[in-house]
């Protein structure tokens, strides 16, 4: 039988404040992720060690996070050593949207504001894709569609801006990228 509004159970997942439960009304605390990589990647340590005994499974567990943190450090050090700055999933990420932002044309709202609109190019491919106008505002961090917000990296939009006005789209990475 379905809950009705006056129902128990109903009643208790209202009490519960909206932001807790609502991808919805999170305000981009998760920047738009439902999951992360840290929870797939605890996921893959656990893995082996699912069978075994408590233990077991508490040594196991412990043993595959040192190696893995030690792996890991080893690798970003190596980057670091090379001249990289940012992740290898942040920079072909940043290379992608560069790309892109080359066919996007820009048209200034309010330069004080830091408020412009980017007119993407009509895909002859795709009747969903292409042709949209978006709005950023460098001064907000924000462009209309979400992806400055949820990855905490310039997308092709806010590249496309910079570019415009000879300005380091890199400004526009968050920390969280940086391999130090």
């Amino acid at each position: 039988m379905g809950q009705t509004r006056g129902s128990k159970k109903c009643d208790d997942v209202m009490n519960i404040p909206l932001d807790r439960w609502s991808f919805a009304h999170d305000d981009w605390k998760r920047y738009g992720s439902l999951t992360t990589n840290v929870v797939e990647c605890f996921n893959g340590v656990l893995k082996d060690a699912r069978h075994l005994p408590i233990i077991a499974l508490v040594m196991t567990t412990f043993f595959k996070s040192v190696e893995y943190f030690t792996d890991k450090s080893k690798t970003t050090l190596a980057k670091i050593n090379d001249g990289h700055v940012y992740s290898s999933f942040a920079t072909n990420k940043y290379e992608h949207w560069r790309q892109k932002s080359r066919r996007h044309r820009v048209v200034e709202f309010d330069g004080n504001a830091g408020a412009y609109t980017v007119q993407t190019p009509v895909n002859p491919t795709s009747p969903y894709k292409g042709n949209h106008l978006h709005v950023i505002n460098l001064n907000e961090w924000t462009c209309t569609c979400k992806k400055l917000q949820q990855w905490k990296m310039p997308c092709s939009h806010v590249i496309a801006v910079c570019t415009y006005h000879n300005l380091d789209p890199l400004c526009y990475f968050s920390d969280y990228w940086k391999l130090e």
